[in-house]
């Protein structure tokens, strides 16, 4: 009998940066925040368990977002540590969400051997 995946995917999109926000640390507090809260609601759901959540954070090119991207890394690798085997979490970082490689990674976590990349981030962005 085949093994029935429960997967859920977070799309998450940063703020623009404000003028005030050159280093990005505002925007990174508040995507923690949104993140921690979505993850916690998907988490925390007994009735609709799940046992892999792909959390896809679409930034813009040019802006300070590095912050908010390591603060999504960190999260996720904490969430991946305190659920151990019971849910695979991922980050996929991207500038288009629709691109191919997007999907491509999405099929590959889903897998039979998906478990082996669980806390991975995906950097997905494509530099000029």
């Amino acid at each position: 009998m085949a093994k029935i995946s429960h997967h859920k995917r977070l799309t998450i999109v940063p703020a623009s940066a404000d003028v005030g926000d050159d280093d990005g640390l505002d925007t990174a507090i508040e995507l923690s925040a949104s993140l921690i809260s979505r993850l916690r609601e998907v988490l925390d759901r007994s009735d609709q368990p799940v046992d892999h959540i792909a959390c896809v954070l679409t930034t813009r090119p040019g802006e300070a977002h590095e912050p908010a991207v390591q603060a999504a890394r960190s999260i996720v690798g904490a969430l991946t540590l305190e659920r151990g085997r019971r849910v695979r979490i991922n980050l996929l970082v991207t500038h288009d969400e629709s691109a191919g490689e997007v999907g491509e990674t999405l099929e590959l976590l889903d897998g039979d051997h998906g478990g082996f990349f669980a806390g991975s981030t995906f950097d997905l962005r494509r530099t000029a």
